[in-house]
């Protein structure tokens, strides 16, 4: 890449060619340009590539993040769902990218790569979460500061629930630093954060354990002998409740080996499946 270009000013000079109002990019999918080339090399820096690795970016925008990436040397694929913003970026780059010109939520995924994205924040949540079941190395994005510390909120804080619990299961997530509103176009309304993830092993029964939380979870306030006390009720003597590990315990202070004892004593006493349990999602 041309290392004299201001891709700050590329960007906004972008913007207007484009001739995007700024109504128009608030628009269902959460259209919000960062324009400050600091906050993107900071990105960068903190997601650890180096040259050869193999990047995906989701939501390449205008450019700016790419551009970043490809300065690094990395090996890019980029999935952009606007075909507007993807015609620009393929105008830009060319050939330097491996450009996908749609929904990231359902097109395949390269596999063992490192995730590095500005995340559209109308389906952010639904994206890391793809990402966490995914075969990746890891995972540095930004999305709204309050997604961001549900994802690394600790057990009996107000944040913590399903979404910490899932990214808990399946590796190692850090709040890295937060990014003010004027630093996109248009300004979001909200505040956002970068954080990372990085992977470790994956429980082989990691469905079932994320499917006992999503249910558990749906009365997080609540002790664990009252949850179960609603799917269990018919199928066992109540007094059995006391018995299953931490029944006394409130949802929101069970951290990953918490649950997983919990999950053993179910399997074992025949209490699994728990009936009326539904797959809701994170």
């Amino acid at each position: 890449m041309n290392h004299v270009v201001n891709w700050s000013q590329f960007t906004r000079n972008s913007i207007k060619e484009m001739q995007m109002r700024y109504s128009s990019m608030r628009g269902s999918r959460g259209q919000h340009f960062l324009v400050n080339f600091q906050t993107v090399q900071n990105i960068v820096l903190k997601s650890g590539v180096k040259e050869g690795d193999h990047v995906l970016e989701i939501g390449g925008g205008l450019g700016i993040l790419t551009a970043a990436l490809l300065d690094k040397g990395v090996d890019i694929t980029v999935i952009e769902r606007d075909p507007e913003l993807a015609r620009h970026l393929e105008k830009t780059f060319g050939e330097s990218i491996n450009l996908v010109n749609g929904d990231a939520l359902t097109v395949p995924w390269p596999e063992n790569v490192k995730i590095v994205a500005n995340l559209p924040y109308s389906v952010g949540t639904k994206l890391v979460t793809r990402a966490v079941h995914h075969p990746i190395q890891s995972m540095t994005v930004m999305l709204q500061e309050e997604v961001v510390n549900r994802i690394v909120a600790k057990p009996g804080s107000g944040e913590y629930g399903r979404l910490s619990f899932l990214f808990t299961l399946h590796g190692d997530a850090t709040k890295l630093f937060n990014v003010p509103p004027k630093f996109f176009v248009p300004p979001p309304r909200v505040n956002s954060s970068v954080f990372s993830f990085v992977p470790h092993d994956t429980p082989a029964n990691h469905e079932e354990l994320e499917l006992l939380v999503r249910n558990l979870f749906f009365r997080r306030n609540r002790t664990v002998r009252k949850v179960l006390k609603g799917y269990l009720k018919k199928r066992i003597e109540l007094s059995k409740l006391d018995l299953i590990p931490h029944s006394s315990l409130r949802v929101n202070l069970l951290d990953v080996e918490k649950i997983r004892e919990i999950h053993t004593h179910l399997v074992e006493e025949g209490m699994w499946p728990l009936a009326g349990v539904t797959d809701n999602g994170i």
